[in-house]
């Protein structure tokens, strides 16, 4: 382990387990901290002037008030909803606006997505783009909603209907939680569903690029809720039918490896340490959602589209996203894909063409071998 990487490991657990950091962060660290948007998390550990805290605890009332405000249209249009990820995760935190909170993730039923949208947008939400098949983005006070009828993904695994199910089943038993400090009441998901919801969104970032946002939402939810064989037990049986136990045992045995979670939690004990070496590896190459990365690497274009027609059809939105051409052509729409592979061409050229795509496939099929041990790809992409 180089002595960056040990020194992140340390301040991300003296923040999250309650010590104190008393020297200053080196700017590669704090680099690292913001690639994996876990930068605020270091302020409850350090000597800081109260001011630098409350442009955090600024930033969480302004995200809570539309949120609150959200939840609150819907639920007088009698349309059950809740919080995913977001505040259902940072409920765990110890300082729980430290969090860094990007959009604000809300999941109906599919049977009131439209009236969901529709009764936002009439409360002065403005609806940025079309209604999604999972998902549509509304703004508010420079807040973005990502209202949800369900996560993105589900359809392309054999556990989908599963999942998806399951998820929203909670919305017939929805908990009411609270965040104190700032103060901030919501409705969420049961223990189980949001337990479900994270490690689903652990593995739909798994083949684009994980951050450690994502990995410490789970590990935060694990030393909650998930402390004792007793509780895991009662978990398991949904793990293994959403084919996502292998994931959540690799992640949290990962997370007593690296930051420091508990190790008296021994449901995970016999996982493979290599693999979880592996994945944190993964991790820290990339960044929250593979930013460090970028989206040009011909390796994490490999690993996103586990199939050729996946990566036609990936071609062909990038192309109708970027060829200009098109918007005063539309006739040339059917060929957009044909647009991207010539772009992505050009790139490679200019990289090092064949030895740099050998090289990127190299990386795609590590990637592809430690998925596989994280995933089973009986229970994989389709």
């Amino acid at each position: 382990m180089t002595t960056k990487n040990k020194l992140l490991f340390d301040i991300l657990k003296a923040s999250l387990w309650g010590g104190r950091i008393d020297q200053p962060i080196p700017d590669a660290v704090l680099l690292e901290l913001k690639a994996q948007t876990v930068d605020g998390l270091v302020l409850a550990a350090m000597h800081t002037t109260d001011s630098i805290k409350y442009l955090w605890v600024a930033q969480f009332v302004q995200m809570a008030a539309v949120q609150t405000e959200a939840l609150r249209v819907l639920e007088k249009a009698q349309i059950p909803a809740v919080v995913i990820k977001g505040t259902a995760s940072g409920k765990n935190y110890p300082v729980p606006y430290l969090r860094r909170y990007g959009d604000i993730d809300i999941l109906v039923r599919p049977e009131n997505y439209q009236k969901a949208i529709d009764v936002l947008k009439q409360q002065c939400y403005v609806q940025k783009g079309d209604i999604g098949k999972d998902e549509t983005h509304l703004y508010k006070n420079s807040q973005l909603i990502e209202l949800h009828q369900s996560p993105p993904g589900l359809e392309r695994v054999i556990e989908g209907p599963y999942i998806l199910n399951y998820l929203l089943s909670g919305l017939d038993d929805i908990q009411k939680e609270e965040i104190s400090q700032p103060r901030c009441v919501f409705q969420a998901l049961p223990w189980k569903q949001h337990g479900l919801e994270l490690i689903w969104h652990i593995r739909e970032h798994l083949y684009n690029g994980l951050g450690l946002r994502h990995i410490i939402d789970w590990m935060m939810f694990v030393n909650s809720k998930l402390h004792t064989n007793d509780e895991y037990e009662e978990f398991r049986p949904i793990l293994e039918k959403a084919g996502l136990l292998m994931l959540a045992k690799s992640v949290t045995r990962m997370c007593q490896m690296y930051l420091g979670l508990d190790r008296a939690i021994s449901w995970c004990m016999d996982t493979d340490e290599a693999v979880c070496v592996d994945l944190m590896d993964y991790i820290l190459e990339q960044g929250n959602f593979g930013h460090k990365k970028g989206d040009d690497k011909a390796a994490k274009v490999m690993t996103r589209y586990r199939t050729s027609l996946s990566f036609l059809k990936g071609m062909q939105k990038k192309g109708l996203n970027e060829w200009s051409v098109i918007r005063k052509h539309p006739i040339l729409r059917p060929f957009a894909w044909i647009y991207s592979l010539l772009q992505g061409s050009k790139k490679y050229l200019r990289r090092g063409g064949i030895k740099q795509l050998r090289e990127d496939r190299a990386e795609n099929m590590r990637r592809r071998k430690l998925f596989d041990q994280l995933y089973s790809e009986k229970h994989g992409v389709q």
